[in-house]
């Protein structure tokens, strides 16, 4: 368990957020630094020097953790709660007598686990995915003729179950960014002006962004909504949350430059849902531009355990060789589990070729991962072939099942860079 974790809220999650407009989403601000907390740190470490003027720990001598150990303290889905509450939402606007035929909901980017899609299956709800690309990169097909007597009939959404709300959880798989490429997603939408269906549509926030100008999205649906931003609240309460299930023994998680627990609550209230003492959450949170599953990452991706035999003293878990207690995580106070955050650096783009690698990394985010020979056609001739290697070796994508797709660890500073360089970005 978390070593601030009530034992009245060990397995509680934070409450369930509500839908809002997407022009309303605000990322979390990061934290002012400077001198004023400089001075708090100092005044707390006078009057309170305990275990953290103790903890702190060369980086030098820390080591990734497992990927066993983060799967205990920090366990998946990626996406979290975020979908706690959102049955009750989808039920009371399909009751609503008078409300929209349709809704559609912007995700996040580089959402691997295709979050909306497995709800709906899991919940039974019909889902149309898009149709499958060549893997020559050609564009999705050309919907067949309608004749114009058939205006109110279907291509590609089924024409049974009226009364069953349908899912299409990635409008991003409907099109590709070239000549010819937006005939499915354009006929797509007209149809979706005359069913009778009740429709949940799905989109990543870069998607929407370039549907909106290239095949006018926003007048043949309605305003999207989206998911607040998680907060530093939110992610205190998440993480607790996680590493109240790795056992009996208390978890500590301690910033390693610092030696400051990053769960522990501000004052004496340690509610799930109040405010971190420590700025690294609100940084975390910023930095990921609230996206639960890219501060996921982050998360995992920072912690760290110890290399030494003094890493489990004085009072670490007992049993056991010194060693491996600290190879697997115990830390200084008594009978607690230490992980460490240590300071990860944003990858940095290939020297030399910043340019199109920019380039691909737009192209991907707008199609939410592509194939490579798709990857391919839609930027400059010998572009992806020449970047895609010096992008992996940085650790800005993945190829996975034969698709290429962006790290949601390597989103901030994608993010930073294309607008940067006046790239269109989605709001989240």
């Amino acid at each position: 368990m978390s070593a601030h974790q009530p034992a009245a809220h060990s397995a509680a999650t934070p409450p369930a957020a509500h839908l809002l407009p997407l022009d309303d989403y605000r990322a979390p601000a990061m934290p002012a630094d400077g001198a004023l907390r400089t001075l708090w740190w100092r005044v707390k470490k006078q009057f309170r020097p305990s275990a953290e003027a103790d903890a702190v720990r060369d980086e030098n001598r820390l080591r990734a953790t497992t990927l066993q150990l983060l799967d205990e303290v920090a366990p998946g889905p990626a996406c979290g709660p975020l979908l706690q509450g959102f049955d009750a939402a989808v039920d009371g606007w399909l009751h609503e007598p008078h409300g929209s035929q349709h809704r559609v909901l912007v995700l996040p980017p580089c959402d691997a686990g295709d979050v909306l899609g497995e709800w709906a299956q899991a919940r039974g709800h019909d889902v149309l995915h898009g149709p499958e690309r060549s893997r020559s990169g050609a564009p999705p097909p050309r919907p067949p003729q309608r004749h114009a007597s058939a205006a109110a009939g279907t291509d590609f959404l089924p024409q049974d179950g009226d009364d069953a709300l349908l899912v299409i959880p990635r409008l991003e798989d409907w099109f590709v960014r070239q000549r010819n490429g937006l005939h499915a997603v354009r006929a797509l939408l007209a149809e979706l002006q005359h069913t009778r269906r009740r429709c949940l549509i799905g989109c990543n926030s870069w998607a929407w962004a370039f549907l909106v100008r290239a095949a006018g999205a926003a007048v043949a649906l309605p305003s999207p909504l989206a998911f607040p931003a998680w907060d530093a609240r939110r992610l205190r309460a998440w993480f607790s949350a996680l590493a109240a299930q790795a056992g009996a023994q208390p978890v500590v998680f301690r910033l390693a430059s610092s030696g400051a627990d990053v769960l522990a609550p501000r004052g004496e209230d340690d509610a799930p849902d109040c405010e971190p003492d420590c700025n690294y959450l609100a940084e975390l949170a910023a930095r990921s531009h609230g996206i639960a599953w890219v501060a996921w990452h982050l998360w995992r991706k920072a912690l760290r355990t110890g290399i030494d035999a003094g890493d489990g003293q004085p009072g670490g878990a007992q049993g056991g060789r010194p060693a491996a207690r600290a190879a697997s995580g115990h830390g200084a106070g008594a009978g607690e589990r230490t992980f460490w955050i240590a300071d990860v650096p944003d990858p940095a783009l290939p020297p030399h070729h910043e340019d199109d690698a920019l380039l691909v990394l737009h192209a991907l985010l707008i199609h939410g991962g592509m194939g490579q020979p798709e990857l391919l056609s839609v930027l400059p001739d010998g572009t992806a072939t020449e970047t895609l290697p010096a992008l992996l070796r940085a650790g800005f994508v993945e190829q996975h099942g034969g698709r290429v797709r962006l790290l949601p660890s390597a989103y901030p500073a994608t993010r930073r860079a294309l607008l940067a360089d006046g790239f269109p970005a989605g709001v989240i």
